[in-house]
């Protein structure tokens, strides 16, 4: 009795399409990446008409391939441009060495929505080099869309 058997060619191309996805909820994680928001520099403020012209800074932070429905975010320092957070580690499951790391500082009001006080977009490659894998390494860089402030994280990638 003869078998039935695909050609070679065509079974290994359904064993191969079996493995890859594009869903990075579905992907094997590559490692961990661990974020501490230390502090922010200078902050510029949206509340000057209502108060004294402080800002009442949060930052949310999240990978660019998992939303903003998967960012946390820091508590709210009242009153202030110059806010110390300290924060312990945000961790984020990296399924994409070519993903983005984004952290937003906001203004939380009471009166309307949170303004943005500026981000900062970081690749996640950056990371995924030798003297930088297993370690925190601190980043302090200027505010993207705001025309004063400074973000001071420390950002480390552990492979799995």
């Amino acid at each position: 009795q003869a078998s039935r058997r695909e050609p070679q060619s065509r079974r290994a191309g359904r064993e191969k399409a079996k493995y890859q996805t594009r869903d990075p909820e579905e992907a094997a994680a590559m490692g961990t990446v661990s974020v501490r928001v230390i502090r922010a520099f200078d902050l510029t403020t949206l509340d000057t008409a209502y108060f004294d012209g402080a800002s009442d800074p949060f930052v949310s932070v999240h990978l660019k391939s998992q939303g903003e429905s998967n960012r946390q975010i820091t508590p709210t320092v009242r009153n202030t441009l110059d806010p110390v957070w300290e924060s312990g580690p945000f961790l984020f499951s990296l399924h994409d060495i070519d993903d983005s790391l984004i952290l937003e500082v906001w203004n939380e009001s009471i009166l309307s929505e949170s303004g943005s006080l500026g981000r900062l977009e970081i690749p996640m490659a950056y990371f995924n080099q030798e003297d930088r894998i297993n370690r925190a390494v601190p980043i302090r860089e200027h505010l993207d869309g705001a025309p004063t402030g400074e973000l001071e994280v420390e950002v480390g990638f552990a492979p799995d």
